[in-house]
């Protein structure tokens, strides 16, 4: 009958546990999507098409203004290969990707500016 009572709290935090783990993996997904939707914007940057017709050579990230997506593929492809994924590393990568998001969104806002004002 211990054996029973003792179980059932373990199960609970192990369900507990999946459950917050799987909304961090459902806001990292919807944080990639902002970071795609931000950086199809960024592909219409004249240094960007420039590449895209073979004018000039392939810019930067940073000069293009693209965010790399790489914390949200690294994850998903630990997770392809069987491998454990922690509820920290998954919002590590958020936070990453939050912060180079609103970087990035920040200096283009500032690089537009400068151009207006020009």
């Amino acid at each position: 009958m211990n054996a029973q009572r003792t179980a059932a709290p373990a199960e609970i935090d192990r369900l507990n546990h999946q459950s917050l783990l799987d909304a961090a993996l459902a806001d990292l997904d919807r944080v990639t999507s902002e970071v795609i939707q931000h950086n199809a914007a960024q592909m219409q940057h004249p240094h960007m098409r420039a590449w895209l017709t073979a004018d000039r050579r392939e810019p930067d990230n940073g000069a293009a203004g693209i965010v790399s997506t790489a914390p949200h593929a690294q994850l998903i492809a630990r997770m392809r290969r069987g491998e454990a994924v922690t509820l920290a590393e998954v919002c590590q990568a958020i936070a990453r990707m939050q912060r180079n998001l609103q970087r990035m969104q920040k200096r283009v806002a500032k690089r537009n500016a400068e151009r207006r004002a020009a």
